[in-house]
């Protein structure tokens, strides 16, 4: 959201330099974006990761 940055800025100064929630261009050009799961990949992984947990 573009005017977040400088309303932000009004109430945390720290947070709105950070890049983590707003990356500059050059943090942006090491971007991967990676496949999405399909369904049963989806289901496989939430089901180990609630295994993992102790859900």
């Amino acid at each position: 959201v573009e005017a977040a940055q400088p309303e932000l800025e009004k109430i945390d100064p720290e947070l709105a330099a950070s890049p983590f929630i707003f990356p500059d261009a050059e943090t942006l050009s090491k971007v991967k974006v990676f496949r999405a799961l399909t369904a049963d990949e989806q289901t496989n992984f939430q089901a180990a990761f609630d295994e993992a947990i102790g859900n």
